[in-house]
């Protein structure tokens, strides 16, 4: 597992800074409407600019998730595994995933 932690540092730091360039490109433009919450399924099929899309959302509620045929995570809290894609140029695929917690309810 700490073979591949430097590969989950570069993610990391790719989200971070995809972030940050879209907040900056964005500082322009007027602000978004807050929305409802959405259910973890309802996220599926959803688009975003740059050509990206949610390929996958689901509800993780047993603790444990089998993230590879090596590595198995327990003991988790609640959350919804978003899976997505983007294709920002025709020569890129970037896959990514995003565990979001659950509210209590």
């Amino acid at each position: 597992m700490l073979m591949n932690a430097p590969k989950f540092l570069l993610v990391a730091i790719l989200l971070i800074a995809g972030v940050l360039h879209t907040n900056a490109q964005q500082a322009g433009r007027a602000p978004q409407v807050a929305r409802a919450p959405v259910a973890c399924a309802e996220l599926t099929g959803l688009t975003f600019e740059g050509n990206t899309s949610i390929t996958s959302a689901t509800l993780v509620t047993d603790g444990t998730l089998v993230i590879s045929p090596t590595v198995t995570a327990t003991n988790l809290p609640p959350f919804c595994r978003v899976q997505g894609l983007s294709k920002p140029s025709s020569d890129s695929s970037i896959f990514f995933e995003v565990w979001l917690p659950q509210q209590d309810r």
